[in-house]
């Protein structure tokens, strides 16, 4: 129960990419430029799914070793990378702002 929010920050940021990723998969990101080696769209759904539950599980390990200055800024970090790979998503897809977004 105490790692609850671990996996309730993960699905939240997932969500939230998802459903800014939606809006825009069909129209603007379908237009713009992309190189060759950008992988077809049915890729993405499966990497993101794992890469999701690989940050749970990251998080649930490290909240699961014994308390100390190194835990807590290990999960200060993954709370940061977690919050900004929430705002990724938005960022590029939502305001159309690629190089915000990097």
């Amino acid at each position: 129960m105490r790692r609850l929010w671990i996996v309730g920050a993960v699905i939240g940021a997932a969500l939230l990419g998802a459903r800014a990723t939606g809006r825009s998969r069909d129209g603007w990101y379908r237009r713009i430029r992309k190189p060759r080696f950008t992988p077809p769209d049915a890729v993405f759904g499966p990497v993101w799914t794992t890469l999701y539950s690989l940050m749970a599980w990251s998080a649930m390990r490290i909240k699961g070793a014994p308390p100390s200055p190194e835990r807590r800024r290990a999960l200060t970090l993954w709370a940061v990378q977690l919050g900004l790979n929430a705002a990724w998503s938005p960022l590029f897809f939502g305001a159309r702002r690629p190089g915000a977004a990097l």
